[in-house]
Order: structure tokens, then C-alpha cells, then sequence
């Protein structure tokens, strides 16, 4: 038994560090097909690491695929959760704040909004738009979220105001 064992944890660390240390696109694409069967509602890649945020009933989940190692949290907003891109474009907006030593600052935004406060702040109903956001901060080479919730009215294809990425990068 306590060769199985060994042999088991020595297959699993070889596993394990054959899917972290990988950084050929294969492997990042073999994990986010892995994750397909999940619900991936938006990805970008910054720096040379993936971000791919998935979602799992209400739920909603990050993960990065990086040169080195194979991040996974689990995000306080509630599914589906998006980032916040530059206005009409696909460009992921990430800002630097080397006072806080965030090499750089994400912003995330999901727990949509319903119809009745799109329209109090005269939103289209159409408009997929979330009520709050939180950050995903590059630093120090790992990912971090931030612990608490921001509110705030973010909608696909508008941009934000640098002020919110500054807010959330002071943070931590």
C-alpha cells in the first residue's frame, strides 16, 4: 500500500508539474477545452499569460495559464463575468501602478443588472451591463483578486474610467 501511494503522489507531481511548467500553447489549449464544458464567457492574454473566466451555474471562475504555473480562483461576482474593455473594441483595458507594485490591474464585471436599473440610468434593455466589479492585479508574479466589491455600472462594449483600475490597484 504505501508503495502505491508512492507511486501515486510521484505520477501526480509529474502530472502536475508537466501541466504548470508547460508553456506551449498546447497545453493551455488541451485545459480550456477541459473547461469548454463549463461555460467560458470571456478570455484576453496579457504578458504572455491566458485569462480565461468560465462559469459554472451562478458561479464564476478565473483561471490563468502562464509560463510558469496554473492559477484558479473563484470570483465574488456572480456568472456570467466579463472584463472591462477599451470602448467598441476587443482590447482588454490593463493599466500599471508601480506605487502599489501592481504590474498591472484587470478589472472584471459581472452581476448583471436588470431591466429596471438599466432604465433608471437610461440604458438600452438590450445592453448586457453588471452592477459591480472586482480586480484581478498582476503582482509580484502572481494573480491576485481583490477581496471586496466595487460598485458600479459597467456594460459590454464601454469603456471605464482609469480612476476605477487606480482604485482597485490600491487596494491590496
Amino acid at each position: 500500500m504505501k508503495k502505491y501511494l508512492v507511486v501515486m503522489s510521484s505520477l501526480y507531481a509529474l502530472l502536475c508539474f508537466s501541466f504548470c511548467s508547460s508553456s506551449g500553447k498546447k497545453a493551455t489549449e488541451d485545459n480550456e477545452v477541459a473547461i469548454k464544458k463549463d461555460s467560458v464567457t470571456d478570455s484576453c492574454t496579457i504578458n504572455g499569460t491566458r485569462f480565461v473566466v468560465y462559469q459554472r451555474d451562478s458561479l464564476a471562475y478565473i483561471k490563468a495559464f502562464g509560463k510558469q504555473d496554473t492559477i484558479y480562483g473563484e470570483l465574488q461576482l456572480r456568472a456570467p463575468v466579463y472584463f472591462v474593455r477599451a470602448h467598441q473594441s476587443e482590447k482588454v483595458l490593463h493599466y500599471a501602478y508601480p506605487q502599489f507594485q501592481v504590474n498591472q490591474v484587470l478589472m472584471l464585471f459581472g452581476n448583471k443588472a436588470d431591466s429596471a436599473m438599466l432604465e433608471a440610468r437610461g440604458l438600452a434593455p438590450d445592453l448586457w451591463c453588471g452592477t459591480h466589479i472586482q480586480g484581478l492585479l498582476l503582482k509580484n508574479g502572481q494573480a491576485l483578486l481583490t477581496k471586496k466589491l466595487h460598485d458600479g455600472i459597467k456594460c459590454k462594449g464601454f469603456s471605464s474610467d482609469e480612476k476605477d483600475f487606480y482604485s482597485l490597484a490600491s487596494e491590496r
